[in-house]
């Protein structure tokens, strides 16, 4: 899903309604019925009061009000603004409204909104076109909505929000329970420092113009199932082990075996044919009993990494789960980030290996990092915000030809080719010891197969996520474990199997 500027996402209605023959009220109304319906299998009820500005964001209010009295909703109408100033759809929508019985006021400085405790306001003050701060009796509304200790619904994009800003927000913005997003999620709301307004994102498709769509350019993806789709590669009949890619996953130390256990048994469960994992000797019995089916190769040491394996008949390395920090083992590191040949994975105690040393820029090109936010600072400097980090890891993927997965709710993925993406599944439950070993397991399975390596890191988070919402659907948020991410991989795997032919 291209995450299209709000001018570019203008561009695609105008094109959608030439091409579909439509006035552009007909696909407002559209956007109506799917707000109304979106609300009314919600579960807010009671009294709803629609703010609206007079352009089409209040014009797609006005149609709501009239759709949710309908529904036999009580529903009142507070217009912020001139309507003698309103857009040709806005003026229609509100006769419209004045043709039933729903109470229609106009906002005046200084009064009240006039709302009850079960009142449930719908913003419908501004949509994708603020590019300047708020101000004025606009700015009034916006805050006295934040105070009404309502519950509070946006259409398409919180009012006063820079919908295109990859920076902070200034001035005043509605702080939304939920967003229902027209068509595609807006670039802000991707931004952990937006949650405060966006609140539960859902997103309403409006059948746009798919040509569009597929011609025009983007540089931001939102990573969803249309993507892994078109990733995705299903198994041939006459493939075998060996066809199939042999992963190395590096890891293991005092105490952290768990760890490159997870990661080698998610690396087969993502179809890698073979895999073994190179760890402590202390490690050999249990690898051996809990992964039966994984190969073990044992390092001279009894409690620590301190050498790798031969790498030449390893398609992808998977390294860090575990790892710890005592100095051979990151010598080791150092030596083979110098001489692998084959892609690599790196996470955990190898990105911090890589930060103390400063050693980062040595990785060779299309290596995957996968920091969390403290991991990254670690290795690039301290950033105030995920504006900047996002920044500088897109400046570095493109800079020294790496892929950077930096993890979080919407994690981002940056490569080589200046491509963002934002990831489109994903699961509270994802936080938990572990989570990220299986992710590398994952990832270094995908690559085992041939994906390259921006793909299989998109492609790897997306099918993390995935079997995280399934996991965290069945166990709950609190009681899944990142093992349990693993044994549900088979819920996507089966749906990618099933829409492919």
């Amino acid at each position: 899903m291209k995450l299209f500027t709000s001018e570019i996402q203008k561009q695609w209605d105008r094109q959608t309604v030439t091409v579909k023959h439509q006035q552009s009220i007909d696909l407002m109304e559209l956007a109506a019925e799917c707000c109304t319906q979106a609300i009314l299998e919600s579960d807010f009820f009671g009294h709803f009061l629609v703010i609206c500005g007079t352009g089409n964001n209040g014009g797609d209010g006005l149609a709501m009000a009239c759709l949710l009295r309908e529904a036999g909703m009580v529903v009142e109408v507070l217009i912020i603004g001139s309507s003698d100033q309103g857009s040709p759809e806005f003026k229609t929508n509100l006769q419209r409204v004045m043709n039933t019985d729903i109470p229609v006021r106009f906002f005046e400085s200084g009064h009240p909104l006039h709302t009850r405790q079960e009142t449930v306001i719908i913003d419908c003050l501004f949509g994708v076109g603020v590019n300047r701060e708020v101000v004025g009796l606009q700015a009034e509304a916006i805050h006295k909505i934040n105070q009404s200790q309502c519950s509070i619904i946006s259409v398409d994009v919180p009012s006063g929000m820079f919908s295109d800003a990859m920076e902070p927000q200034m001035g005043p913005v509605v702080k939304a329970n939920l967003t229902l997003a027209l068509h595609i999620p807006k670039r802000a709301f991707l931004f952990a420092e937006n949650h405060l307004y966006v609140g539960r994102l859902q997103i309403l498709s409006l059948l746009l113009d798919d040509a569009f769509e597929e011609q025009q350019a983007c540089d931001i993806i939102y990573y969803c199932w249309t993507e892994a789709m078109a990733h995705y590669r299903p198994r041939n009949d006459h493939d075998y082990k060996n066809k199939l890619g042999h992963g190395l996953i590096i890891g293991g130390s005092e105490g952290k075996m768990g760890a490159v256990l997870l990661s080698s048994e998610a690396c087969m469960r993502s179809g890698a044919g073979l895999c073994t994992m190179h760890i402590p000797q202390q490690g050999h019995l249990m690898a051996q009993i809990d992964l039966r089916e994984a190969m073990v190769s044992l390092d001279s040491e009894t409690h620590f990494i301190s050498q790798f394996p031969e790498l030449s008949k390893f398609n992808a390395v998977g390294l860090g789960p575990g790892l710890g920090m005592h100095e051979r083992t990151q010598q080791m590191l150092l030596n083979l980030i110098k001489s692998i040949k084959a892609p690599i994975v790196l996470d955990a105690d190898a990105l911090n290996i890589l930060a103390i040393n400063n050693a980062w820029e040595a990785l060779p090109p299309m290596s995957i990092i996968t920091p969390h936010l403290g991991e990254f600072d670690r290795l690039f400097g301290v950033h105030n915000n995920n504006f900047e980090r996002i920044k500088k890891m897109l400046e570095i993927a493109k800079n020294h030809q790496i892929v950077i997965v930096l993890k979080g709710h919407f994690t981002a993925i940056a490569s080589p080719d200046g491509q963002l993406s934002f990831n489109g599944s994903g699961f509270k439950g994802l936080a938990t010891a572990g989570s990220g070993d299986v992710l590398v397991g994952i990832i270094t399975g995908l690559l085992c197969q041939g994906y390259d390596a921006a793909v299989a890191a998109r492609l790897g988070v997306f099918l993390h996520g995935e079997a995280g919402h399934h996991a965290g659907v069945e166990l709950s948020i609190e009681t899944m474990l990142a093992g349990d991410i693993i044994s549900h991989l088979s819920k996507p795997f089966s749906q990618l199997n099933e829409i492919k032919p």
